[in-house]
């Protein structure tokens, strides 16, 4: 199975990414590493002062990708895989975490914008792949990971009641938090 775990900058993607992959022992892929130390990128963003991923060559990468493993990056939803994790984050403890990076006004700015509007998760669902949702506010990422490791094995027994006359599992939706929209957060 490959496992996407997606989100805004600054939700906590490759901690609890890394966790998952050691609670799981599952191989953990960080797809900008790839992406840079394979230099796969279309062109730099000079206002955004960051380089554009070549989402088609770093397809090609991840379509090698065997067994178990999670990629993870703001784009992972982007590319091939079974099932998607959306990791939220609350706006003012995304804020503080891209301050800590020293990211610009205009940075943070945008992509609190990103979280707000729910981007990566509208995404994600356009994708017809199951989507787990899970909040990082405020949590340690090993709990998150676990959270996940939760969600994912419900989906598995969900996929498995659902199988069809064929015996292949039919497409399921995702499940969600508890959480009805971001638009109520503070």
């Amino acid at each position: 199975m490959i496992l996407a775990i997606t989100g805004t900058p600054g939700a906590g993607k490759t901690a609890v990414g890394k966790e998952l992959a050691k609670l799981l022992g599952w191989k953990f892929v960080e797809l900008n590493r790839i992406a840079e130390s394979k230099q796969l990128y279309s062109g730099y963003d000079h206002a955004r002062k960051c380089w554009i991923v070549d989402l088609k060559k770093l397809q090609k990468f991840a379509a090698g990708l065997a067994g178990n493993a999670i990629m993870e990056s703001h784009y992972a939803h982007e590319l091939q895989a079974d099932a998607i994790v959306v990791l939220r984050c609350k706006p003012k403890q995304l804020i503080a975490r891209l301050r800590k990076r020293g990211w610009s006004k205009q940075k943070i700015a945008e992509n609190v914008e990103a979280e707000i509007m729910e981007i990566c998760l509208a995404e994600a669902r356009e994708s017809g792949k199951p989507v787990i949702v899970a909040d990082s506010s405020g949590r340690d990422a090993g709990k998150t990971a676990a959270t996940i490791g939760r969600k994912l094995a419900a989906l598995g027994r969900l996929a498995g009641r659902r199988a069809s006359a064929n015996g292949k599992p039919k497409q399921v939706r995702g499940q969600q938090s508890g959480r009805k929209s971001s638009a109520g957060w503070p």
